[in-house]
Parts: structure tokens; sequence; C-alpha cells
């Protein structure tokens, strides 16, 4: 009807395991293919009610992207002199 929207909660996996949001190669991936998804979609609809689902599921993926963007900085290696 309109599309497949995709939408892992990551977080409820990445406690399962232990970690945390943003922990996994695997979080920023989902993370991207949400946003890419769920533009395309809103970019297509014209439907009020669907445009507001979409657009609620982006703000939030967009905050949690911070989120995972500043996890994985954590986890880079320092660079330079060591």
């Amino acid at each position: 009807m309109y599309g497949t929207v995709l939408y892992w909660v990551p977080r409820l996996a990445s406690m399962e395991r232990g970690g945390e949001v943003g922990e996994s190669p695997m979080d920023a991936f989902i993370h991207d293919q949400n946003l890419k998804n769920w533009r395309s979609q809103l970019s297509k609809t014209e439907d009020a009610a669907l445009r507001s689902v979409l657009l609620s599921l982006i703000a939030e993926e967009e905050a949690r992207g911070a989120e995972i963007e500043m996890k994985s900085k954590d986890r880079l290696p320092p660079m330079g002199d060591e």
C-alpha cells in the first residue's frame, strides 16, 4: 500500500547483547537505511497522517544519529604522534 517501512529498534537488540546504542556498525547502517527509506516515502506520499508519522520517525532517527556519531568517535583510535 505505502511501501515497506524499515524500522528496526537497535536499542533493544543492543541492550540484549549488553551494549548500548551506536555500539555496532550495524546501528549506523540501520540508521542510514531508515532515514533513506522514510525520506523517500515522504517525498512520494500526500497522505497527511502518513506524512506526520514519517516526519516523527525522521526526527527521532536524526536525534539518535547524533548519539551514534558521538559513540563512533569515542571508539576511533587517536591520530597523530604516539
